[in-house]
């Protein structure tokens, strides 16, 4: 056993440490003065880091230390780092200390903070998110293989906390050829039509590409044209996409931003060097851009270069797989090899060819493929014509004219476990069904429909898995839910004993910090289809989702739960499960509100004549066949899904609908109203609409709920039209 401390002062302590016995069966603790003898005696079977990364301001010293930790290990070794758990920086105090965070402090970036020990020392602390973490340990040649975190509590609000995590790493095999690490540049190329989604499909491309290795650049490249688009689907916003691209670069997603040029003498240049024609356009006749694209490639001095467009969609069946040492590894078995496609969804793998079935060589991929840069830089110039409006040929068409003549080859094949699907842009109209294949796929879930097509296929609802058919299903919705919270919530749930459950969970667009923590949180979980969105979508139209897309059984039971909230002891589906058997077809209350204490008694009868009758109040279950009853138009208030006061608007009509309405007096759910805290901070109750009537109900009047007085009338007025608004179904009845 080897240590380094680059203290000096603590090295007779550690010497002291050296534990006699160890010396008995012929081991010793042998203490390096410097590093570099550490390093001279590698490589070791297993190298430990513990909370050292945590105290380094410095981002050069900081990849120091994961190269030195690299160059300590063997090839099939192990390396534990362990570091201050970035995930709760924004919690409460522990048992261990209290946090002193800066006033400007963020999630996404790194700072330096302070510490208050238990016994009143100050440490100084730096926290970098876990995102940044993992992709320094990916750009050292490590790939995470496990991640370990303590248990604590959280001493503000009684709720799980976690102040230290530990991950295995284990080191990545060196690149085919000479390249060992920072071999490839991966280009995303976008345009004006994306401004309002570019940071949702930019953090989708770099979270799916950039595991197990990291990429030594990340580069988006802007078309610069501002109208015209072939195949628009929506206006073009040049303004907003730099600012949309700007945003991403100053919170690490990206690291590079170029624009390309307008059309004149740049773009002539590029036209030059590339086609060996005269042509001032930046475009081909068809529309496709040219000048940006190849203006990208220049720029990079990666030996290999990943390009893909903004808008493919790429699916990881598993992310440990290392595409690119295998679509490297095509490229230097061949000195011929140019370009190398980004498979599309197979049933299993295929070989890697330079040519079709047929005996021509297979195009270019555009959308998404792997380039040999030099090789490509060498082939040049490509066949092309300058017309009066444009370049005849697109730039990998002009490759591929190339190619046909003997400049290269170009390949298509490979494994099944990552692949891409295009989207049509007529399909991009519809934003939360295009966005919500996106997260299915970061999920590794593709229909069967999509095997064989690069086109993206089926309907949203075949994309929904798995589907939930258990006899009761949680529906858990949350945005920007504290950590502590989100974990109380989960583990009431993994508590339950009695019936068999399942759960669909929806994160509904939470800021970085939170979607981090949601990630870990429901990794795991095994009974829960969790559905995440870029996008906020709101309380009720998640449960539209959950409710009518993802669960199957007419007679399934839905119990709602809020992602902030929690159910209390470990009986509530017993509770139900009995209820259920003496008829009930939808159960109401009760709760345990945690800042006072107040009953709210139940009125089923006519319930929109008694100001709800209270039958909003939690714990809420019920059929879906009886939410499926409702008319869709009934959810929504000016076309839009009801936000505010949502739990109105399906509790009324589920009650008019209900046989055997039931009313539970024992309180089964812990209710946290909001208390104005920061998200970072550790609290942000997870939709708007989570707030209880300042009106009457059957009995005795709802507490005032801590909104501004504008708040508060907005939702009295929204609560208004939806007493008003009856559904068909209960018009029948009537």
């Amino acid at each position: 056993v080897v240590a380094y401390d680059p203290d000096q002062t603590r090295w007779p302590r550690w010497k002291a440490l050296s534990p006699p016995e160890w010396r008995r069966v012929g081991g010793s603790l042998d203490f390096v003065v410097q590093l570099n003898e550490a390093l001279d005696a590698a490589p070791y079977d297993v190298v430990l880091c513990r909370r050292v990364l945590c105290t380094i301001e410095d981002d050069q010293e900081f990849h120091d230390v994961l190269a030195h930790l690299r160059r300590a290990v063997k090839e099939d070794g192990q390396v534990i780092v362990s570091c201050c758990n970035p995930l709760f920086t924004f919690g409460g105090e522990t048992a261990e200390a209290k946090r002193i965070l800066p006033a400007d402090a963020r999630y996404e970036t790194t700072f330096t903070f302070r510490k208050q020990m238990r016994g009143g020392r100050l440490r100084t602390d730096v926290h970098r998110p876990e995102r940044a973490l993992r992709r320094a340990f990916a750009r050292a040649g490590f790939a995470v293989v496990r991640r370990v975190e303590d248990s604590t509590v959280d001493w503000e609000r009684f709720e799980p906390a976690s102040d230290h995590v530990a991950f295995e790493l284990r080191p990545l095999p060196p690149l085919a050829g000479e390249h060992s690490a920072g071999a490839v540049t991966l280009i995303i190329k976008a345009c004006a039509m994306e401004a309002d989604t570019l940071a949702v499909q930019v953090r989708h491309l770099v979270s799916q590409l950039e595991t197990p290795r990291a990429f030594a650049e990340r580069v988006l490249v802007l078309d610069s044209r501002e109208e015209g688009f072939t195949r628009s689907h929506a206006p073009g916003d040049p303004d907003a996409l730099r600012q949309a691209a700007l945003r991403l670069r100053e919170t690490g997603w990206i690291d590079r931003v170029l624009e390309g040029p307008e059309a004149g003498p740049v773009a002539a240049a590029i036209n030059r060097r590339w086609f060996g024609v005269s042509s001032p356009h930046t475009h081909s006749v068809a529309g496709a851009q040219i000048a940006s694209t190849l203006a990208g490639f220049e720029t990079c001095a990666t030996p290999y270069v990943l390009q893909v467009d903004v808008d493919a969609m790429v699916g990881r069946r598993d992310r440990a797989h290392d595409y690119l040492a295998e679509m490297i590894a095509v490229l230097d078995n061949d000195p011929e090899a140019i370009t190398i496609a980004f498979n599309i969804a197979q049933a299993r793998n295929r070989e890697y060819t330079a040519e079709d079935p047929s005996g021509r060589s297979w195009r270019t991929e555009v959308r998404a493929c792997l380039f040999h840069r030099l090789r490509l830089l060498g082939s040049r110039p490509w066949p092309n014509e300058a017309l009066d409006d444009g370049l005849a040929l697109s730039w990998h068409r002009a490759l591929d004219a190339a190619i046909a003549k003997g400049a290269g080859h170009s390949y298509r094949g490979g494994d099944q476990r990552a692949f891409y699907v295009h989207p049509p842009n007529q399909r991009k109209t519809n934003r939360d069904e295009w966005f919500a294949v996106l997260d299915r796929l970061e999920q590794r879930i593709a229909p069967s429909m999509q095997l064989g097509q690069p086109e993206w296929q089926g309907a949203l609802s075949d994309w929904l898995a798995p589907k939930r058919a258990e006899p009761f299903v949680f529906v858990v919705c949350g945005r920007n839910v504290a950590p502590g919270r989100l974990r109380r919530c989960f583990d009431s749930m993994r508590r339950q004993r009695g019936p068999r459950w399942g759960a669909v969970i929806v994160d509904d667009a939470s800021d970085a910090a939170c979607r981090e923590h949601f990630d870990s949180a429901v990794q795991g979980f095994e009974r829960a289809t969790v559905i995440r969105n870029p996008r906020r979508r709101g309380l009720l139209a998640n449960m539209v989702t959950a409710i009518r897309s993802v669960c199957v059984d007419p007679e399934t039971v839905i119990v709602t739960l809020d992602a902030d909230d929690a159910l209390i002891g470990n009986d509530v589906l017993l509770r139900l499960a009995v209820e259920y058997r003496n008829g009930a077809d939808v159960t109401v209350g009760s709760m345990l509100r945690t800042d006072k204490r107040v009953d709210y008694p139940v009125c089923f009868e006519r319930p929109r004549e008694n100001r709800g009758g209270n039958v909003w109040q939690h714990l809420r279950s019920f059929k879906k066949r009886l939410f499926d009853a409702i008319p869709d138009d009934a959810l929504r208030l000016d076309g839009e899904y009801v936000d505010l006061a949502n739990d109105w608007a399906y509790m009324l009509p589920i009650v008019e609908l209900a046989e055997h309405p039931t009313h539970i007096e024992t309180p089964l759910y812990l209710y946290e109203p909001a208390d104005g805290r920061s998200p970072q901070r550790g609290s942000a109750r997870g939709h708007p609409s989570h707030v209880e009537s300042p009106q009457p109900g059957c009995a005795r009047g709802h507490p005032s709920h801590r909104k501004s007085p504008a708040m508060r009338t907005e939702r009295d007025a929204v609560i208004a039209r939806i007493v008003a608004k009856k559904t068909m179904h209960s018009e029948q009845r009537e």
